[in-house]
C-alpha cells in the first residue's frame, strides 16, 4: 500500500492530534489530504501502475479507506464484542483491511530552479507486521518548465524505483526462507486463580509448556524479553508465511493455534491483534 510519509503529511498540515488512552499522538488525516490535495491521488496512481508492472501488486489507500468507512458501523459494533484491537491506529487499520504486507511511504518536494522545477523524493519501505524498514530509496528528478507536480514526482519515482524493488524482493525472499516477524503478549486476568508459574497444566509451569508449544510451531526459538508470574513477552517471532491451507499468515492466525492448545489444558483464553503482527492472549477467560 502507498501512502504520503508522514512527515510530508506534517508539511502538509494533514495530521491530528489525538488522546489515545492518555498518550497524545499524531495520527495522518488521509481523506484530508485527498480532499484538498488532488495531486496527491494521481501521484499515488502512478507509482501503483509502476509497482505493478514490475510485478508488485498493491492495495489502493484511497478505496480502502472508502471500504473502511462503509464497514465502520460493523467494525466498531463487532469490535465492542470480541476487543479484537488494542488501540489501534489508522495505519493498523488500513494494515487488517487490505492486508498489506510493505508499506510504501513516499515523501517529496518541489523546488524552483530558476524557470524549472524539480523534485527530490524519499520513498520507504514499511514492514506493516513491526514497523521495521526494509527498503529506502532517495533521488532527485530531471528538472522540467512545463511538468505538474504528480508527473514529475512520477518520473523520478520510476527512474529510481528499481533498486528499491530489488530490496524489496530480498525482504520477501527472507519472509519466506526464515519466516514473517511478529510479537506476541500473554497476560492473565486478575481474578484467574492460576498464573503463569501454575503446575496445574501438566508436567511443567504453565509457562514451559507455551514457550514450548510456541518452540514447536514457529520458525525460530522465542526471544522472551519479559518473563513474570503474569505476564510473557515475546519478541522477533517468527511464523510461516503461510498457513496450513497455503494462505498468508499473520498473528491472529498464528495465535489462534496457541489458543486452542490452551483451550485443551482447559484454560480459555481472550485474542486481542493489533494490527497484522501483534497478538496479545489473556488467560483465564473471554
Amino acid at each position: 500500500m502507498i501512502a504520503p510519509a508522514d512527515d510530508w503529511m506534517t508539511s502538509k498540515g494533514f495530521m491530528d492530534k489525538v488522546d489515545n488512552q492518555g498518550t497524545v499522538e499524531y495520527v495522518p488525516n488521509y481523506d484530508k489530504a485527498f480532499h484538498e490535495y488532488p495531486q496527491l491521488n494521481n501521484i499515488i496512481t502512478a507509482i501503483d501502475r509502476a509497482m505493478i508492472d514490475r510485478g508488485f501488486p498493491t492495495q489502493r489507500l484511497k478505496e480502502t479507506l472508502d471500504e473502511m468507512k462503509e464497514q465502520a458501523a460493523e467494525d466498531n459494533y463487532l469490535q465492542s464484542k470480541t476487543g479484537d484491537g488494542i488501540s489501534e491506529n489508522i495505519i493498523d487499520q488500513l494494515a487488517k483491511t487490505a492486508k498489506a504486507d510493505i508499506w510504501m511511504k513516499v515523501f517529496w518536494e518541489v523546488k524552483t530552479i530558476g524557470p524549472k522545477k524539480q523534485v527530490t523524493f524519499r520513498l520507504d519501505g514499511i514492514d506493516s507486521y513491526t514497523n521495521k524498514a526494509v527498503a529506502t530509496e532517495l533521488g532527485t528528478g530531471a528538472a522540467s518548465f512545463s511538468a505538474t507536480e504528480d508527473v514529475l514526482v512520477e518520473e523520478a519515482v520510476i527512474a529510481n524505483m528499481d533498486g528499491f524493488n530489488s530490496r524489496l524482493q530480498a525482504t520477501f525472499d527472507k519472509w519466506f526462507t526464515e519466516g514473517r516477524e511478529i510479537s506476541l503478549r500473554i497476560k492473565t486476568w486478575s481474578a484467574w486463580e492460576y498464573d503463569l508459574e501454575s503446575e496445574d497444566f501438566g508436567d511443567a509451569e504453565l509457562n514451559i509448556l507455551i514457550e514450548t508449544w510456541i518452540e514447536n510451531n514457529a520458525n525460530n526459538s522465542p526471544n522472551i524479553s519479559v518473563s513474570t508470574q503474569n505476564q510473557m513477552v515475546i519478541k522477533e517471532l517468527r511464523i510461516p508465511m503461510l498457513d496450513e491451507k497455503g494462505k498468508g499468515n499473520d498473528a491472529k492466525k498464528w495465535a489462534r493455534g496457541l489458543t486452542s492448545y490452551l483451550k485443551g489444558l482447559g484454560i480459555e483464553a481472550k485474542l486481542m491483534t493489533k494490527g497484522l503482527g501483534q497478538a496479545q492472549l489473556v488467560l483465564g477467560g473471554k
